[in-house]
């Protein structure tokens, strides 16, 4: 009869982000407004809210002097 024997691994988790900058927020920053002047459009608008996701609760709660991290595209 054979043993088997699970392996857990006990480490604490990291999250890793494919970022390729930080930003931090400004006066009337949105996201839109930091997707186009870093990616000329509005269509990572998405991306960098899900990169973010554990700092922001709401697109559209940004607070001035928080980081943000910026993903590569």
């Amino acid at each position: 009869m054979a043993m088997l024997t699970t392996l857990i691994d006990a480490t604490t988790p990291t999250l890793t982000r494919n970022v390729g900058n930080t930003y931090v927020v400004r006066p009337d920053d949105s996201l839109a407004s930091i997707t186009v002047k870093y990616y000329g459009s509005t269509a990572a608008v998405n991306d960098i809210f899900w990169t973010n996701k554990d700092r922001l609760s709401d697109p559209d709660q940004l607070r001035v002097g928080q980081t943000i991290f910026l993903p590569l595209m």
